[in-house]
């Protein structure tokens, strides 16, 4: 029978007391065991009768090895060593947790949203790790204390610059950056405010902030001011300087692309590279910019073309976390029908390869990357497959001339 949660630190010797109904004091119901399944494997200790109505699991420690802060698993009863498993229709568990798994700091540990009270868990000052007080072997702080915990630190954020117009929303991670969000009380980001937000704060490693207005080209530190467990406000400053852009676009290749998209674009101007969310249309098609696939710099950025059902000139315009900007005006992309084949010649070949054939159609000089391949005798023309088999030497507007490669 269980009356609440069982909570069991690991790697501390302890004594598990189970409530029970009908244990006697027979000596054919003898050899009394507990077995915990824990990563689908038995941990099994000893155990006495102790009445009719307790059972207690020796003293013992326990472990897992999964990474996780706590794990809950089950525990049963068996006596006659191992023979018999005492009735358990509530199914009884038992709460394994680990204080120090990804708390890494001072901070995380005594936060009661990334540590739950019950746990017991605090400061080791001593090993600098976060423990029930009973593995700690120097000076121990529990939840409340007064005591203060490291400085805060910055050690990474993502974007560096961003448009002076502001709304550029900043990623900071560091340790001991408090233990809830009111411990924040007040983010600079080169002397003007950064706003917080709030449902972005992960306890004491990482939280977001939205810049304000500010001047071109202005620059300075990055300041967070956290409160501290005494109440005193300890400061952090990042060791880079962010900075203010006025992003500019001059020009961007190739101007001409196909209606069906795909067409990857490079983008150069100033400054290209400011904020974080970096958005590109030509007229109202989106030009989709991956900053973890693409180069992307302060005078490039590149895009690629999405569908359109038009036919037609379009301006191109970027969006620097909302900052408009525009390209020269007498500077567009043409979208054109797709690419059509009517005809090639000749239509049979060795196949050791080295045939030339020559390809008619329309639209051929809005393919980017063109490429073609033959299969079972017939002739495809792809933006995207990769060609083995046929290798183009000659592109115009209505005609090409490849020339087969021999077929492994």
């Amino acid at each position: 029978m269980q009356d609440g949660e069982v909570l069991i630190p690991v790697n501390l010797p302890t004594e598990i007391q189970l409530r029970t109904r009908n244990i006697y004091d027979n000596k054919n119901m003898e050899g009394y065991e507990c077995i915990l399944m824990v990563d689908d494997e038995a941990q099994t200790v000893k155990a006495t009768r102790q009445s009719t109505n307790s059972v207690a699991c020796t003293l013992a420690k326990y472990t897992y090895k999964e990474p996780h802060q706590e794990m809950k698993v089950s525990l049963t009863v068996k006596w006659n060593h191992g023979n018999f498993i005492v009735d358990d229709i509530h199914e009884y568990t038992v709460t394994l947790y680990d204080c120090s798994i990804n708390r890494r700091d001072c901070s995380e540990c005594l936060s009661e949203i990334s540590t739950r009270l019950p746990l017991n868990c605090g400061w080791c000052t001593g090993s600098r790790t976060c423990e029930v007080q009973n593995v700690c072997e120097s000076e121990w702080w529990p939840h409340g204390t007064s005591n203060k915990c490291d400085f805060p630190t910055i050690t990474d954020v993502f974007p560096i610059s961003g448009p002076y117009e502001g709304r550029t929303q900043i990623i900071i991670m560091g340790t001991d950056l408090g233990k809830r969000t009111s411990d924040m009380r007040s983010v600079t980001v080169a002397n003007t405010p950064c706003a917080l937000q709030n449902e972005r704060y992960e306890v004491s490693k990482r939280f977001e902030c939205i810049t304000g207005v500010s001047l071109p080209d202005e620059s300075g530190a990055i300041v967070v001011q956290v409160q501290a467990n005494h109440g005193a406000i300890q400061t952090a400053t990042y060791r880079k300087q962010f900075i203010y852009r006025d992003p500019d676009v001059l020009d961007f290749t190739p101007k001409i692309g196909p209606k069906s998209g795909g067409t990857m674009v490079t983008i150069i101007g100033q400054y290209v590279n400011a904020g974080r969310n970096i958005k590109a249309y030509f007229g109202a098609s989106s030009c989709h910019i991956d900053r973890t696939e693409s180069v992307v710099n302060e005078t490039h950025l590149l895009c690629t073309t999405t569908m359109t059902n038009a036919t037609n000139s379009a301006k191109l315009s970027i969006y620097f976390d909302g900052a408009e900007r525009l390209a020269p005006d007498y500077k567009t992309f043409v979208f054109t029908n797709d690419p059509e084949v009517s005809s090639f010649y000749p239509m049979t070949s060795m196949i050791s390869g080295g045939r030339a054939i020559n390809v008619t159609g329309q639209y051929f000089t809005s393919i980017q990357r063109p490429k073609m391949f033959v299969n079972a005798g017939k002739l495809f023309v792809s933006l995207s497959t990769v060609s083995t088999f046929v290798r183009l030497t000659y592109l115009q507007e209505t005609n090409f001339l490849t020339k087969l490669k021999k077929r492994k």
